[in-house]
């Protein structure tokens, strides 16, 4: 375990130090949106009555829930799942964890993580 010394958090938090200016690029405005998309915005399991059926009796989607889905797809929304462990580590760590690097391959000359292990 990693003790810090220079900056002080709690149990329930971790500091982080990063070095970027002051408006992102574009480059890591699309990393975002990308990271965002793929990370936080599940994936697509239903875009007709049909896969939604399917998606229903695979898992199980009890009336009311299906019923909500439907009336998305009625609309012309497709339906995402996805989901967030808490069981299996900290998946904030590794949203954020995974946001700076995608920022930093994006643009490296506007993005530096400088201590972003969040341990405390």
């Amino acid at each position: 375990m990693k003790i810090r010394t220079d900056y002080v958090t709690n149990s329930s938090s971790s500091s982080f130090i990063i070095a970027r200016r002051e408006a992102l690029s574009q480059r890591q405005k699309d990393a975002i949106v990308d990271f965002v998309v793929s990370r936080m915005l599940g994936e697509k399991v239903a875009s007709s009555r049909e896969e939604l059926d399917g998606y229903a009796r695979e898992y199980g989607i009890n009336d009311e829930k299906r019923t909500r889905m439907q009336a998305g797809i009625d609309q012309g929304l497709s339906i995402y799942s996805g989901y967030v462990s808490f069981e299996e580590g900290n998946e904030i760590e590794y949203l954020m964890k995974g946001l700076w690097k995608a920022l930093e391959k994006a643009d490296s000359e506007s993005f530096a993580g400088i201590d972003t292990s969040l341990d405390y």
